[in-house]
């Protein structure tokens, strides 16, 4: 049975708990929070055997095996990095760090220490997304020529908020920019050529972007937004077909397929709620004694958050 501790107790931590539940061979042993009330109501919830008065007692605790980490944005790095040091085995939520020099200092680290390190990117584990991945590679309908994707909604005017203060690690580009730009680079690889346009809001975080890009023989448009309600799905034109990922894409979801003037539902099957996933990869990954995996790769974390570090960077002085 892995044993999992976890750093930072917000929304998303309960969503991945509960995820937890649905995973035979894990178990939520630990918990810690900046605030040890709501570490003591969170455990109380989800029946947490021990409530850590700090993130450190929990790091150096020899009753758990890896530790979820989902801290604000701007205190992943050192959240990771103190895991690590004390030879934990780390998933910490998306995106790993803010920057790119961080994400390669944790994965090196990681790696002297010979422990396990990944982003938590829990769209990536999805049926849906195993199922759009085959049909690129089958080349079940011809290639993949072109996909238009979206992740946007109104954030609520909280200037405090995590979602719109720099202080956080705020911004859309790094909350939800980062899933249109991670489908885009599973299907597509890397661009050729890119065309953005960053809008920033009265908080000095992006709130709003729009991407061009261009590939080998396909193109994507995508788009990310805290100012608008977007349609939140992903579209995926391929020579012979066009498939559809139902908003909200992201999530475990439906699939329609256009072929020949016809729509049919493609039956996409899930259990839980869709967290249990990554949760499941993991633990089953730690109980054979692997430290390393090819299904979200170091490197394509790194080549996720350069991405959205050089649009931020370039765009941040003209705001």
């Amino acid at each position: 049975m892995i044993k999992w501790g976890i750093i930072g107790l917000g929304k998303i931590a309960h969503k991945f708990t509960e995820g937890l539940n649905y995973v035979s061979n894990a178990e939520l042993y630990g918990v810690a929070s900046s605030d040890i009330n709501r570490a003591k109501e969170f455990a109380k919830k989800h029946k947490a055997q021990k409530v850590f008065e700090s993130y450190d007692e929990l790091a150096r605790s020899d009753k758990i095996d890896v530790i979820y980490i989902a801290s604000y944005n701007h205190l992943h790095f050192e959240n990771a990095k103190l895991c690590i040091e004390h030879r934990k085995h780390v998933l910490c939520e998306k995106p790993l760090t803010t920057s790119l020099a961080k994400s390669k200092e944790l994965f090196s680290l990681a790696g002297k220490q010979n422990v396990f390190l990944m982003e938590a990117l829990w769209t990536r584990f999805h049926s849906s997304i195993a199922y759009v991945e085959g049909l690129v590679q089958s080349e079940l309908y011809g290639k993949l020529k072109h996909i238009d994707v979206s992740f946007g909604f109104i954030a609520p005017e909280n200037p405090a908020g995590r979602l719109l203060n720099p202080e956080l690690g705020g911004g859309a580009l790094f909350d939800i920019g980062i899933y249109p730009l991670f489908l885009a680079q599973l299907l597509l690889g890397l661009p050729v050529k890119t065309k953005y346009e960053v809008t920033w809001g009265p908080t000095k975080v992006d709130i709003h972007t729009t991407i061009k890009n261009t590939y080998k023989s396909a193109t994507a448009n995508l788009t990310c937004s805290f100012k608008e309600q977007l349609r939140n799905e992903a579209i995926l034109k391929f020579e012979n077909a066009t498939v559809i990922l139902k908003p909200l894409w992201h999530c475990p979801t439906d699939i329609i397929l256009y072929k020949n003037g016809k729509e049919q539902i493609v039956p996409i099957q899930w259990v839980g709620n869709g967290y249990n996933y990554e949760a499941a990869f993991v633990s089953d990954l730690l109980e054979k004694g692997e430290t390393t995996q090819v299904k979200m790769p170091n490197e394509f974390t790194l080549e996720l958050i350069k991405q959205i570090e050089d649009m931020l960077n370039l765009t941040r002085n003209h705001q």
